[in-house]
């Protein structure tokens, strides 16, 4: 009796038997990958242009609005009376309500009129005059002498503005140059009996006794009704102890 023979099946080897050998986890770790983009490192690429893009529509939506915020600026009324030219007959009324608060002892108001009719034109010597008076009531001093000065520098013959000038730099002890507002109006009308007398108490001041004596005797030479400069030639005579001089002065204003 025969045996039978069992067909051993002889094991395959893997690369016959599944075409292609399987890898470990190690290998398949270790294996190069190939060249594929990658889709998160795609999209990662992808990201700094879409970035890039925000960025400048940002930078225009911004410099739009800033744009805008200046224009609606610019076209928003402000607080402030804005120059225009005005008529001489309007000019000529406006000056005159002016001055006619400083009659009226108005002062404040005075001044607030002055203010609208410089800010609206440009004004003449004589306005720049007023408004100073109307200042230096107030006791507003600094400004009152910078309306004077302009005032001269408009019309530099402006005896008036020179002779206040004077006076308000004798007031806040600044004689010398008081000396010489009076001196430069002087050289412009040397008649001027308002300026002369004004003159004249300035030297007594500064201890300068024969011109001052000498400008008190030509006021009154020139105005012989002057009834200020008799006063005050009276006094001036009177503190230089010469009492009988004093008096014979002094009864001539009665």
């Amino acid at each position: 009796m025969k045996k039978s023979k069992k067909r051993i099946k002889k094991s395959v080897p893997e690369e016959k038997k599944e075409g292609k050998p399987k890898k470990t986890k190690k290998q398949l770790k270790d294996s190069p990958k190939k060249n594929k983009p990658d889709k998160k490192d795609s999209n990662q690429a992808k990201k700094p242009k879409k970035n890039n893009k925000a960025y400048f529509l940002a930078a225009i939506i911004i410099i739009s609005i800033i744009a805008i915020i200046i224009s609606m600026y610019l076209h928003t009324p402000q607080n402030t009376i804005e120059k225009h030219t005005l008529t001489p007959q309007e000019i000529e009324l406006l000056s005159t309500k002016c001055n006619n608060y400083i009659d009226s002892l108005e002062y404040n108001k005075s001044i607030e009129c002055f203010e609208e009719l410089i800010s609206a034109t440009s004004v003449s010597a004589t306005t720049r005059y007023n408004y100073a008076i109307a200042l230096e009531k107030t006791n507003n001093t600094s400004e009152a002498e910078k309306q004077y000065i302009k005032a001269i520098e408009i019309d530099g013959k402006y005896t008036k503005a020179r002779n206040n000038l004077g006076i308000l730099l004798q007031k806040s002890g600044r004689l010398n140059e008081s000396k010489i507002e009076f001196e430069n109006a002087l050289k412009i009308d040397g008649n001027d009996t308002i300026v002369l007398l004004n003159y004249a108490n300035l030297l007594a001041e500064l201890g300068d006794k024969k011109n001052a004596e000498d400008a008190f005797r030509k006021v009154l030479l020139i105005d012989p009704e002057n009834k200020g400069a008799y006063h005050n030639f009276a006094q001036f005579l009177y503190n230089e102890g010469r009492y009988v001089e004093a008096k014979d002065i002094l009864e001539k204003t009665y």
